[in-house]
C-alpha cells in the first residue's frame, strides 16, 4: 500500500509540506530496514526457542534436536559463528528453566566441538 503525499499536503505552507515528506520518507527508510532486519534474525531466534523448548518438553529417548542443529546451524545460517551459539543459547535458556548440572561444560564443550567440526564436512 503506497501512501500518497498529496492527500495529506493540501492545506499545509511549504515548510510544512516538505517536513512531511522528509517524515514519510524516513518511516519508509525504517520500515525496510526493520522488514530486513526481521528477516535475518527471525529464524534463528525462532530456531533457538523451538530449541529450548523441545527440551522443556517431554521426549523420547535418543532424540536431539540440539545436537541436529549443532550439525545443520553453521551451515545454513550464513554467519557461521552465530548459527555455532544457536544450539548453545538454546542449551543455556533450557538449562535456566530446568536447572543446571555438574557435567555442564563437558556437555556445552562436546556440543561446541560438534558445531565446529560438522560445517568441515560441507560438500
Amino acid at each position: 500500500m503506497e501512501i500518497s503525499k498529496q492527500n495529506y499536503l493540501v492545506h499545509l505552507n511549504k515548510n510544512q509540506k516538505e517536513a512531511i515528506s522528509v517524515n514519510l520518507d524516513s518511516i519508509k527508510y525504517l520500515m525496510k530496514n526493520i522488514n530486513k532486519n526481521f528477516k535475518y534474525y527471525f529464524f534463528p531466534i525462532s530456531l533457538i526457542l523451538i530449541l529450548s523448548f523441545s527440551r522443556i518438553i517431554p521426549h523420547p529417548p535418543n532424540f536431539t534436536p540440539i545436537l541436529a542443529s549443532a550439525i545443520m546451524a553453521p551451515m545454513l545460517i550464513k554467519d557461521r559463528w552465530f548459527g555455532i551459539a544457536i544450539p548453545i543459547v538454546a542449551m543455556f535458556i533450557s538449562d535456566v528453566i530446568i536447572g543446571f548440572h555438574s557435567y555442564q561444560f563437558v556437555i556445552y564443550s562436546s556440543i561446541l566441538a560438534i558445531a565446529l567440526v560438522a560445517p568441515m564436512r560441507k560438500n
